[in-house]
């Protein structure tokens, strides 16, 4: 699991970019799932949580006109 996530922060070279965020709303369901199986697995979750929350807020700070 944790070369699941490591592997989807290193696909993306812009953690902000459309693509990032995609992928990481792509990839939640599968962390919910490995974590209603696993409970360790809640902590990954909560760091692509937390990814996903700073990916969209730096997008929208960088695409502000």
């Amino acid at each position: 699991m944790f070369c699941i996530i490591h592997n989807l922060t290193m696909t993306v070279k812009d953690p902000a970019s459309d693509f990032a965020i995609k992928k990481a709303k792509a990839f939640k369901p599968v962390m919910n799932k490995f974590a209603t199986r696993w409970p360790f697995a809640l902590v990954y979750l909560e760091h692509l949580k937390t990814y996903m929350d700073t990916a969209e807020h730096m997008h929208r700070v960088r695409n502000y006109d």
